[in-house]
């Protein structure tokens, strides 16, 4: 087996972009190429080729009927961890294969993934969580030439003024319970009042969050067109352009436990501010 760091990442688009930048970190520490395995699913139904520039270094493949045979190689049990090895090394070489449970112990540095990485020819990443601490990889990230088009149609209205707000809805029950709408309502009150020529970008998932905040603040408020939806290349694409659009504003207002909105902070490196209950 080569020298190769796999990636399947899960989840939805910042998500997937930081565990991709996780593997760009990790494949240079130990001059390995990636192979990229991503899926098409109701968390992201649109493919890499359609979003994104290819990525020197790395190489979209299908995911082979072999690899859904790998378990974790980090089991509690001692039985149950030899059993494991055995089984990934007769399926194609010696594997070391992560999950989120073990993707937290390196953050945690309870596991030394740059040693792993040396020792072991081919490592497979199956998660949604980043396992690295540089994140400067993420600008190998370049949409598409449609979408930036539409990014910088809209980035051009931005003044120095503007603060992104992500609201996240739909099926994200944290963000939900713990960022509710009134929260942000509340603090644009508050801007607005302190001063009159701030202006907003926002970005939700939800078609009556915007609607109820367009008829509340007017024309402070931009947002770009987009279908509601995760199941279309069409909405995934509009997504993209939204992430990147509040990750050129001035800082962002986020929603609590999403993915969305600070690793759209992380791209230009601006200010973010989670608005959630304690």
């Amino acid at each position: 087996m080569q020298n190769v760091i796999l990636l399947e990442p899960h989840g939805g688009l910042a998500n997937r972009m930081r565990v991709i930048v996780s593997g760009l970190w990790l494949a240079g520490k130990l001059n390995k190429k990636i192979k990229l395995i991503w899926n098409l699913n109701s968390d992201l139904n649109c493919s890499f080729e359609e979003l994104f520039e290819a990525i020197p270094n790395i190489e979209c493949i299908e995911k082979k009927k072999a690899l859904f045979m790998f378990r974790s190689t980090f089991q509690k049990p001692l039985l149950k961890r030899l059993i494991i090895k055995c089984i990934n090394v007769l399926v194609s070489g010696k594997y070391v294969v992560f999950e989120d449970r073990t993707v937290k112990m390196i953050m945690n540095k309870e596991i030394d993934i740059v040693a792993l990485g040396k020792s072991n020819k081919t490592l497979y990443f199956m998660t949604c969580e980043e396992f690295g601490d540089n994140h400067s990889e993420y600008k190998y990230f370049i949409p598409k030439p449609d979408i930036q088009q539409k990014i910088d149609r809209q980035c051009n209205q931005f003044n120095s003024k503007t603060i992104g707000v992500h609201i996240r809805r739909t099926d994200h029950e944290i963000a939900i319970k713990l960022s509710p709408t009134e929260l942000f309502i509340q603090r644009i009150n508050e801007d607005l009042a302190k001063d009159p020529e701030i202006n907003y970008f926002l970005s939700t998932d939800d078609a009556a969050t915007e609607i109820q905040f367009k008829m509340l603040f007017g024309d402070k408020i931009m947002c770009t067109e987009k279908e509601f939806s995760q199941n279309s290349s069409y909405a995934i694409k509009n997504a993209l352009v939204d992430f990147y659009c509040l990750a050129n504003t001035n800082k962002i207002y986020g929603s609590s436990s999403s993915s969305f909105s600070y690793i759209a902070a992380r791209i230009n490196g601006i200010k973010i501010e989670n608005l959630k209950y304690n």
